[in-house]
């Protein structure tokens, strides 16, 4: 005698608008399918939320960046104004003070130089004239530091000469020009340095 045996088959279907009830595996599998996409969202969510760090982070130090450039530009014009102010000291009188009285300091650790009448030096600066400070917000150089003027830069890039030795070999001052400029930001700042004898 033979037995027909039938497999019990469960599938859900999807909910249509007559009020059948559904067996209890189809909710379980139905949140099953809501948890997974929640998780799916979750993850894209937080992919797109780190992307977008990125690129701000990346537009920030590029736009830092040209900035800074920008700003050596301008120190480096100002340097070259520097140098050729200091190209027409020589013959004149020069007085070099510990505050930078017209651009023109005193280094640390120089006097008069008893050979040379035309250069006179006064204080006795222990820091560096680009560090020093004139009053409690800014710098000699800042405050002091001859203008280099450019008519899109503010605040305006300026420079300091340092009266550093007379050269023994031709007898001829030996200058330390110091520059400083900003960027469009005014956080964003560039300094830059030159030693110069003349003949």
């Amino acid at each position: 005698m033979h037995r027909r045996c039938r497999l019990k088959t469960s599938f859900c279907k999807a909910k249509t608008g007559l009020n059948t009830p559904q067996p209890a595996g189809c909710a379980k599998q139905q949140g099953i399918v809501l948890f997974v996409v929640l998780m799916m969202m979750l993850v894209i969510a937080l992919f797109s939320i780190a992307a977008s760090q990125s690129y701000h982070t990346e537009q920030r130090i590029s736009a830092n960046d040209a900035d800074h450039r920008y700003a050596l530009s301008l120190a480096e014009a100002a340097l070259s104004a520097g140098e050729q102010y200091a190209a027409t000291l020589a013959g004149k009188a020069q007085h070099f003070s510990a505050d930078c009285q017209n651009g023109l300091c005193s280094a640390v650790n120089t006097v008069s130089p008893h050979d040379y009448p035309d250069i006179t030096v006064s204080g006795t600066p222990t820091q560096p004239a680009w560090l020093r400070q004139c009053d409690s917000k800014k710098t000699c150089l800042e405050k002091n530091g001859r203008i280099f003027n450019h008519k899109n830069s503010k605040p305006k890039p300026r420079y300091i000469i340092e009266f550093i030795k007379i050269n023994p070999e031709n007898h001829t001052p030996v200058y330390r020009i110091t520059a400083q400029a900003w960027g469009k930001n005014a956080y964003t700042s560039a300094m830059i340095q030159s030693y110069i004898g003349y003949k």
